[in-house]
């Protein structure tokens, strides 16, 4: 049986590792935010690709990103920077938001993060081009075809969980935390 290491929460920093453990490992906001600009850039290199393969603009896609949030932005020169800055920013938000969740499950069950978190970008694909996007902006969600946005979010799905996993084996291997002793 493993038991814990230290009984009590060191009273600088509220961690039972004391203030060494609290520096070690990348905070989970942090984990979150980069791993949903890893998803993001993930989105983009997809696209990106798929862009390449068959020639289709991958600058007019990001546009009617921006004209999605600003409408009549379109022509506008700053129009694809803008809707990079939309992206990344949602990107990062989604990331920030599952993180506690999902380190929560791939801590207790490492080899369940990737396909839970693949689902549950999944379900965010679904919401937003089954019921979100075609509302606001109703040609969005016809610009590709659907397997290729839908490919792109499952992507984006497993760059988060590859940094929520990165963070978790971090956190539970980290050369500042004292090991758990084994009890016979």
């Amino acid at each position: 049986m493993i038991m814990g290491t230290q009984a009590g929460a060191n009273m600088l920093t509220g961690t039972p590792f004391g203030p060494l453990a609290a520096k070690a490992t990348p905070s989970l906001a942090l984990t979150g935010v980069l791993g949903g600009l890893a998803g993001g850039l993930a989105e983009v290199a997809w696209i990106g690709l798929y862009s390449e393969a068959t020639g289709a603009n991958g600058f007019d896609i990001i546009r009617r990103v921006a004209d999605t949030v600003f409408p009549g932005i379109l022509r506008m020169d700053a129009a694809p920077s803008v809707g990079f800055a939309i992206h990344f920013g949602l990107s990062a938000a989604l990331g920030f938001v599952l993180s506690r969740p999902l380190t929560s499950i791939g801590v207790r069950q490492p080899g369940a993060l990737l396909p839970i978190c693949m689902g549950i970008l999944g379900l965010v694909w679904c919401m937003n081009f089954m019921f979100i996007l075609p509302v606001i902006n109703p040609t969005f969600p016809l610009l590709l075809p659907i397997w290729v946005t839908f490919a792109s979010k499952l992507l984006f799905g497993a760059a988060l969980a590859g940094f929520i996993g990165h963070r978790n084996a971090n956190v539970a291997f980290s050369p500042s935390l004292p090991r758990a002793r084994e009890v016979r």
